[in-house]
């Protein structure tokens, strides 16, 4: 009975970590500045990016990245070249630090 119970709130657990973890893919992926500052923007793009990780939904760097350029305001159309073509493609911290120097 014990081991019944216990198998039916892990299947509950897994049921509702695969929606959030859709739910929050779907969110960071449509994160835009708006009239957020760089700070606040990294700070909420980052935050989703750890609730992935915690669900064991991880997200790359790589895309973390990408999807923050992607959805800059058009106030950062000068900037997001250089972010996409440098030769090493620059860290969470790296894009965070050069859009605050623009800022």
């Amino acid at each position: 009975m014990a081991a019944e119970v216990w198998k039916a709130i892990q299947d509950r657990f897994h049921e509702n970590k695969e929606t959030k973890a859709l739910e929050l893919d779907d969110e960071l992926r449509n994160i835009t500045l708006g009239d957020s500052t760089i700070m606040e923007y990294c700070n909420m793009i980052k935050s989703i990016f750890d609730l992935l990780t915690h669900i064991g939904s991880p997200v790359s760097e790589r895309n973390l990245v990408i999807y923050a350029i992607n959805d800059l305001s058009s106030k950062y159309n000068h900037v997001k070249p250089t972010l996409r073509h440098s030769n090493s493609f620059p860290t969470f911290l790296q894009m965070r630090s050069i859009l605050t120097l623009e800022e």
